[in-house]
């Protein structure tokens, strides 16, 4: 008898009851027919059980490897909803979404000088600049590595400084799915811990729901705006209260509202991203290391237009008649970088223009268009009105 794929068998039907009469059937054949055979009767039992296939595949292949559990079994209040679940369509949703969880994390990066050499070549082909960032995040991803847990991070800055850009980045380092929660969006919606299996659109909060399409236990969440994110109002879920609780280093799980259960969430890397830290609280910013972003230089904005904006813009426009040297690159930043604008933003929809009315003349000539920089300079002046921000609150007099 394989005794070992017995004992898998009955630790999958104890953390999935609503399937344990069909794995006690599997048992019954399997401990009735020859140890040979047992890998053509399971295929076979997959076959034609297709409501279990997928999860115990999963299950099986995830016990073979070394995993951290995101939880361990379902409490024993919560077992007879799953005997509902037949009947009742409330209860067949809630049963959906428990069965929809992942139980175990993606495997933890191998650490060696390879993972850091690729680290840094990923970092420059997307990001320009910004090495002190990198080293922050690569110290991030290492323990991240080693313990499969790491500090929380908030990035600090701007707008149009590459906050969201650098945020997926992290995700790629530490070799996880990335999934993006506004926070703002967040204060109006279900939160983080879900709203309760009470009410009409309830359903798992934004935690859970990123381990379901993810189908990991371990994604890489990134708050946008976490700022902007004030809540507390309306009977909304106060977010920055539910991440705290999240992050707390004695919670080793949360607790999910819809699902009425304490998931483990310590295997889950957070970044944040932040304009103003004013508005975010004394004991979240103490469970975060904040990583301040400043403005590219001028000569860094030229670089980041000639390696990163450009070649991308007439990537999107799949042509190559069109030409913008030097001169007019130059004429379009000194433009721009007098009249205040130190976000990415302006200048990339000023290339944007020049590059799509230069795409428009070359389709209908037929010849190759080159951008002048009395162009760049009109483009600009496009962009710039309107780029100085009026103050919020205040009537002008």
């Amino acid at each position: 008898m394989n005794s070992s794929l017995i004992r898998q068998l009955i630790s999958f039907s104890q953390e999935m009851p609503a399937h344990a009469g069909e794995i006690r059937e599997l048992i019954t054949l399997l401990e009735t027919a020859e140890t040979q055979r047992h890998r053509q009767i399971l295929e076979a039992f997959l076959m034609a059980h297709k409501s279990i296939r997928e999860p115990l595949k999963e299950y099986l292949s995830a016990a073979s490897r070394k995993k951290f559990r995101v939880y361990d079994s379902i409490p024993q209040h919560l077992r007879s909803r799953l005997e509902q679940a037949q009947t009742n369509d409330t209860m067949k949703s809630w049963a959906d979404t428990l069965q929809s969880v992942p139980r175990f994390t993606k495997p933890l990066p191998e650490v060696s000088r390879e993972y850091i050499q690729n680290a840094r070549s990923l970092w420059q082909e997307r990001v320009f600049g910004n090495e002190e960032v990198l080293n922050t995040l690569l110290r991030h991803g290492l323990e991240y590595a080693r313990t499969g847990q790491t500090t929380p991070v908030l990035l600090l800055g701007p707008p149009g400084v590459g906050k969201t850009l650098i945020a997926k980045t992290y995700s790629s380092i530490l070799q996880l799915p990335h999934v993006f929660v506004s926070g703002p969006a967040a204060c109006v919606n279900r939160g983080l811990a879900g709203a309760p299996n009470l009410y009409t659109g309830a359903g798992p909060g934004a935690i859970v729901q990123a381990m379901i399409s993810t189908k990991v236990g371990n994604p890489c969440i990134c708050v946008d705006e976490i700022d902007k994110a004030l809540g507390g109002f309306s009977g909304a879920p106060n977010f920055q209260n539910e991440l705290l609780s999240a992050l707390d280093d004695s919670n080793t799980a949360f607790h999910d509202n819809y699902l009425e259960m304490d998931i483990d969430g310590s295997h889950i890397p957070y970044i944040f991203t932040a304009n103003d830290k004013l508005t975010i609280s004394d004991p979240l910013l103490d469970r975060m290391e904040v990583v301040e972003m400043l403005p590219p230089t001028k000569d860094g904005m030229l670089n980041i237009i000639r390696k990163f904006t450009l070649p991308k813009v007439l990537k999107t426009y799949g042509t190559d008649q069109i030409r913008m040297g030097d001169d007019a690159i130059e004429a379009l930043v000194e433009q721009l970088w007098r009249s205040g604008n130190r976000s990415c933003r302006p200048y990339q929809k000023a290339v944007g223009h020049l590059v799509s009315g230069a795409c428009l003349q070359a389709l209908e000539a037929g010849t190759t268009v080159t951008i002048s920089p009395a162009e760049a300079r009109q483009a600009a002046d496009r962009f710039t009105q309107g780029s100085v921000r009026k103050p919020i609150g205040f009537l002008r007099t």
